[in-house]
């Protein structure tokens, strides 16, 4: 009788339907910030939706978060443009429909993220349907995953990292079928739309292909083999299409801010973030340590595989950091050992593996940035697939796996349920801040010179919340300058 249940439930179908529910519980349920609260959410989604919203032909398309008039009248631009735009371009093309709304440019810019989101945790059980078949086990895996902290806190972020993390698991099954069905044409096209959505997706495409690099050299005894192979092309075809995305980016920002190429925030930001900026480095030397580093990525790590619902992130005195770095150490070691008697190998290598290839070569960046977590979302995946299989070798039941799938939808629901609330706290003071603003907007509208009389990067929350709420009006330095003081 549990058979026979149990194989009625565990399909295809039911898991989408679940996956279904659990999208909308989270697009239409979870609370929706109308603004932008401290911290690296606010301001990181004050960040992505001011440059999404500055996009348009009249500024060539460049991606910036500020301008200013100098002494002639000429447009002073503080560029970002160190990202592909594809991001950027889907959250102007959802705001497009609400020009004057503040409100509600955030509130479907939040949501465009979220739809991203959930749109990665179907692509995340069909990579693990394909690898092992067992639709209730696939699916127990991402709800899981999908549990953790960093995952549920910055899931609605404005930026590109979270349809970067979409475009990365796009990848990877793209990978698993090319290595079942030989479908090279459809790999190509998923990693082409992975490169348009971030450079994280280089860290994810360099293990596959150096293992296979190693495989065919270590099975034909020679480089020509290398050469000769579909993955070598894909190599060719990703670093052109990166380095043209790139170089469009750099000659407009040239163009339009008339600056040198060493004076352009591309190199200014590749500079901070590979460690060649000396006075960070000296400033924080000793947080950017190696050690110090790797306690920190510890920390994280087990955030990113232990459900928000299980164990808060705020629990973190001296013992229980001890007891973390163990849980992970042990943890990497069950994984990698998961990974040595499995069949795909390569594919679990290059997801063991795409957070620390991101993580580490950059330290300068993401040890500020705790939000870059949510890379490290392989790990978590191959922990927990490792974990129930295991399990499941000893506990012959029917049931386990429904009561693994009972856990898994339970820790889902209360992790994202926890964040929930705590989005619910502090959105309110952020929606009056955006009431304010609107009501500036609608008395000078725009193209105006402006000087804000207080704190640039914290009156409003986020970092370049101001700069959002005024899009289309010039900051100035100076109150001699300017029209307008707020």
């Amino acid at each position: 009788m549990g058979k026979e249940i149990i194989s009625k439930i565990d399909t295809k179908k039911f898991a989408i339907i679940i996956l279904v529910l659990a999208s909308f519980y989270i697009i239409v349920f979870q609370k929706t910030n109308i603004g932008f609260q401290a911290g690296h959410n606010g301001f990181l989604s004050s960040h992505g939706i001011t440059i999404a919203k500055n996009l348009s032909s009249k500024h060539n398309f460049l991606m910036f978060h500020k301008m200013s008039l100098d002494k002639e009248g000429n447009s002073i631009y503080s560029a970002y443009n160190s990202f592909p735009i594809t991001t950027f371009a889907i959250i102007k093309l959802s705001m497009l429909p609400f020009p004057d709304n503040l409100s509600n440019q955030i509130f479907i810019a939040r949501k465009i993220i979220l739809l991203f989101f959930c749109s990665g945790m179907f692509i995340a059980f069909f990579i693990f349907f394909e690898f092992t078949k067992k639709a209730l086990l696939s699916l127990s895996v991402v709800l899981f995953s999908y549990s953790s902290f960093y995952l549920t806190f910055y899931n609605d972020m404005i930026f590109n990292d979270v349809m970067t993390l979409f475009a990365c698991l796009l990848i990877v099954y793209g990978f698993i079928i090319y290595s079942k069905y030989g479908k090279f044409k459809q790999l190509i096209v998923k990693v082409l739309i992975g490169i348009s959505f971030g450079w994280q997706v280089y860290a994810l495409l360099f293990p596959y292909i150096a293992i296979d690099f190693f495989i065919k050299i270590k099975n034909e005894r020679s480089i020509k083999a290398v050469f000769k192979s579909n993955l070598f092309k894909l190599a060719i075809i990703a670093f052109i299409y990166g380095t043209v995305l790139l170089g469009i980016n750099l000659v407009n920002e040239q163009k339009m801010t008339g600056n040198s190429f060493k004076e352009l925030s591309t190199f200014k930001s590749a500079k901070i973030r590979l460690g060649a900026d000396d006075e960070l480095n000296r400033e924080f030397q000793s947080k950017l340590s190696w050690g110090n580093f790797i306690f920190q990525q510890t920390d994280r790590i087990f955030h990113t595989i232990v459900p928000h619902g299980i164990f808060s992130i705020t629990n973190n005195n001296k013992s229980v950091k001890n007891i973390k770095r163990v849980f992970v150490l042990l943890s990497l070691l069950f994984c990698s050992i998961f990974i040595y008697y499995s069949k795909e190998r390569q594919l679990l290598i290059t997801l063991f593996s795409f957070g620390f290839i991101w993580s580490f070569p950059m330290r300068h960046f993401t040890f500020f940035h705790n939000f870059q977590s949510i890379y490290y979302i392989g790990i978590s995946m191959i922990f927990y697939l490792a974990l129930i299989k295991s399990i499941s070798k000893l506990k012959h039941s029917y049931y386990y796996i429904f009561y693994v799938l009972l856990f898994s939808l339970i820790t889902f629901y209360y992790s994202n349920n926890i964040l929930n609330r705590s989005k619910i706290r502090y959105s309110q003071s952020n929606n009056w801040i955006t009431n304010d603003f609107q009501n500036i907007y609608d008395k000078i509208g725009k193209g105006n010179t402006i000087f804000i009389d207080g704190e640039y990067s914290t009156i409003a929350g986020g970092r370049h919340a101001v700069a959002f709420y005024l899009s289309g009006n010039y900051i100035q330095d100076k109150i001699e300058s300017s029209e307008y003081i707020i």
